[in-house]
C-alpha cells in the first residue's frame, strides 16, 4: 500500500462513514473538476500520510483532527451544498 493510500486511510478512519463519504463526493464533483481543486486535493495528498504518521497510535491525537480539522470541513461542504452530500444512488445513474 502506497504511503498516501495509508496516509488517507489513517485520516478517514477518524470520521464516521457518511462523515467520509460526503468528503469523497466533495472531492470527485466539486474539486476534481476544476484546476484549484486539484491542487487542493494535491497539497491534501501531500500533507496527510505525516499528519497520519504522527496520529496513527495516538487516540488525543485522532480526536483533535477530527473535532478541528475534519468535522468543520464537513460541516462548511454540507453548509455550502446542504442538499447535495452525500448523493443518492439515483443521481449517480447506479439505480
Amino acid at each position: 500500500m502506497s504511503r498516501m493510500l495509508k496516509g488517507f486511510t489513517s485520516m478517514i478512519i477518524t470520521c464516521a462513514a457518511t462523515e467520509v463519504k460526503i468528503l469523497q463526493e466533495f472531492r470527485d464533483y466539486r474539486l476534481i473538476p476544476h484546476q484549484w481543486g486539484r491542487a487542493i486535493v494535491k497539497l491534501y495528498y501531500l500533507i496527510s500520510p505525516p499528519i497520519a504518521d504522527l496520529i496513527r497510535n495516538s487516540e488525543h491525537g485522532k480526536m483533535l483532527v477530527k473535532a478541528f480539522v475534519l468535522r468543520p470541513v464537513v460541516r462548511f461542504v454540507k453548509g455550502k451544498h446542504p442538499n447535495s452530500y452525500p448523493r443518492k444512488k439515483k443521481e449517480e445513474g447506479l439505480t
